[in-house]
C-alpha cells in the first residue's frame, strides 16, 4: 500500500511521465511489489531498473488476467547485456513500424545481436555505432539491402507499414 509520505514524495520528483513514476516507486520499496499495468513501457523499465538495483526483495509484473511474471528471473534468463539494451530496443520497436516486438526480440537473443544496442542512446555516436544500428535494424526489424544506408532502411520499413 502507497503512504501518503511516499505520494507526496513522488509528486516532490521531477518525473513527469507515469511509467517513471511507477518504476521509481517500486525502485524505492522495501517490500516485494506486484505491478499491475498492461504498458510495455512499464515492463522495459523494470526489467531494466531491476537490472541496475538488483534489489534483495521480488518485483512481479502482472502480464494477464492470471500470470505474472518475476522480473529477478527475467534479467537472470536474459542476463545484464539483454537487460541494459532495453529501453533502446523497446524505442525501436515503436510504431510506426509493423514488426512488433516479441520476434525481433527473440531474434535478438538467438542470434547475440544485442550487443548491437549497447551504445545506443549516446548522443554523439560514432559512424561503428551508426553501422551497428543499421544492421541492428536490418537483420532483425526488417531486411535491409546491402546497398541501403540507414535513413533509407527506415523510410523503406515506413512505407512498408502502410
Amino acid at each position: 500500500m502507497i503512504t501518503f509520505e511516499e505520494v507526496h514524495l513522488l509528486k516532490q520528483r521531477s518525473h513527469h511521465e507515469a511509467d517513471t513514476r511507477v518504476v521509481r516507486h517500486v525502485s524505492l520499496s522495501e517490500r516485494p511489489v506486484v505491478v499491475d499495468a498492461m504498458d510495455t513501457d512499464i515492463f522495459v523499465l523494470l526489467v531494466y531498473a531491476f537490472s541496475k538495483v538488483a534489489p534483495a526483495n521480488k518485483w512481479y509484473k502482472k502480464i494477464d488476467k492470471e500470470r505474472y511474471v518475476d522480473l529477478g528471473d527475467v534479467c537472470r534468463t536474459y542476463g545484464k547485456e539483454v537487460c541494459d539494451v532495453m529501453p533502446a530496443y523497446h524505442s525501436l520497436t515503436q510504431p510506426p513500424y509493423k514488426v512488433g516486438k516479441v520476434k525481433p526480440f527473440k531474434k535478438m537473443v538467438t542470434h547475440n545481436k544485442f550487443s548491437l544496442l549497447s551504445s545506443a542512446g549516446i548522443l554523439l555516436s560514432s559512424l561503428q555505432q551508426r553501422e551497428n544500428m543499421l544492421t541492428f535494424m536490418q537483420t532483425l526489424m526488417y531486411p535491409g539491402k546491402d546497398d541501403e544506408d540507414y535513413v533509407e532502411t527506415r523510410i523503406r520499413m515506413y512505407i512498408y507499414r502502410r
